[in-house]
C-alpha cells in the first residue's frame, strides 16, 4: 500500500467536470494512480460507463474504482458536502436515494431561476439545460450562463449575489442527515474538504450522527496542516482520506498531480475492502 497512490474525489461530465468517466479514467491510468473514486454532485450517471461496452485498452493498467458520490448536504446557514463511498457498489436503495437528492437539487436551482427573472434576467431552465454536461444543474452553470449572456463579466462574480443562498436556496438534506442515510445503506460517510472552522464547530455532531470520516489530505492545504489534522481526526477514531477535487479545468494542476499516498489512508482502505490492493483494471467492485 504505502507505494500505490490514490484520488478519493473527482469529477467527470456527469455534473461539473470537464472530461467524461472514460477520459477521466484514461488520464488517472497514465499519471500512475491505483485507484480513484468518481464523486459526482448527487449524481451516479458517470457510473453508467461500467454497465456499457468495455472500455478501450491503454497503454497503462485502468486504476480501481470506488464507487462514490459527493451529497450537497445544509451545515448551519453553509453548504457542505458529504462524500459517500459504497464498495459493495450501488443497491437499488442507493440509486434511489441518489435520484430524491438530484430532484431536489434541479428543485433549488430552478426556484434560483425564477428569482433572477424576477430581478429582470434573461435566463431559463432551457438555457441551462444547454450549457449542463450532464443531468446536474448547478450553480457554476448558472455563473456560465451569466457570462455567456453578458450579465457580468466573470464567473465567478456571480457569488454571492447571483447564485448566493438568498438566491439559490440549500440543499434540504442536512449533512447530518446525509451521513445517517450513508450508514444506513452500507456506505461509509467522509466530510468533503471543510475548513479548520467548521470542524471546531460541526465535527462532533457529525460523528454523533455517523460520520466514519474527514477529507484530510486535500490541495489547499500545506504538508503540515495535513499532518496536524490527521493526528486529530485519528485520535478522535475517524478515518483520514483525501483527494484533488479534480474538474478538469485548464487553469488547474491534472489530474494525478496531487496523490494521496496508501501508507496514509491504510485504514480507510481497510474499511472499504482494500487493504490487500492488487487490481490491473478499472472496476467498481468491492
Amino acid at each position: 500500500m504505502p507505494d500505490r497512490a490514490y484520488d478519493f474525489h473527482l469529477h467527470t461530465q456527469a455534473s461539473d467536470g470537464a472530461f467524461t468517466a472514460a477520459e477521466a479514467l484514461r488520464k488517472a491510468a497514465l499519471s500512475g494512480l491505483s485507484g480513484i473514486s468518481i464523486t459526482d454532485h448527487d449524481t451516479l450517471d458517470a457510473y453508467s460507463i461500467f454497465d456499457e461496452a468495455p472500455l478501450p485498452p491503454t497503454n497503462e493498467s485502468l486504476p480501481r474504482v470506488l464507487p462514490g458520490i459527493e451529497i450537497s448536504t445544509r451545515l448551519g446557514e453553509e453548504e457542505a458536502h458529504i462524500l459517500g463511498y459504497f464498495p459493495g457498489g450501488f443497491s437499488p436503495a442507493i440509486r434511489e436515494y441518489v435520484e430524491a437528492i438530484l430532484q431536489c437539487r434541479r428543485d433549488r436551482m430552478a426556484m434560483g431561476i425564477v428569482k433572477l427573472r424576477e430581478r429582470g434576467i434573461d435566463i431559463s431552465s432551457g438555457d441551462c439545460e444547454r450549457l449542463a454536461t450532464g443531468r446536474v444543474i448547478s450553480r457554476s452553470v448558472i455563473a456560465a450562463l451569466l457570462v455567456e449572456k453578458r450579465y457580468i463579466g466573470r464567473a465567478h462574480r456571480a457569488y454571492p449575489d447571483y447564485v448566493g443562498p438568498k438566491v439559490v436556496p440549500l440543499p434540504n438534506e442536512s449533512a447530518a442527515q446525509a451521513v445517517t442515510r450513508i450508514g444506513d445503506l452500507g456506505g461509509v460517510s467522509i466530510w468533503a474538504h471543510p475548513g479548520a472552522k467548521q470542524i471546531e464547530a460541526h465535527l462532533e455532531e457529525l460523528r454523533e450522527a455517523g460520520l466514519e470520516g474527514v477529507e484530510v489530505l486535500i490541495p489547499r492545504r500545506s504538508p503540515a496542516e495535513r499532518q496536524a489534522l490527521a493526528e486529530k481526526i485519528r485520535a478522535m477514531g475517524l478515518l483520514v482520506t483525501g483527494g484533488s477535487d479534480w474538474h478538469g479545468r485548464p487553469d488547474r494542476p491534472d489530474l494525478g498531480r496531487f496523490r494521496v499516498a496508501g501508507g496514509l489512508v491504510v485504514e480507510f482502505l481497510r474499511r472499504v475492502g482494500w487493504e490487500n490492493d492488487s487490481s490491473d483494471r478499472a472496476s467498481i467492485s468491492g
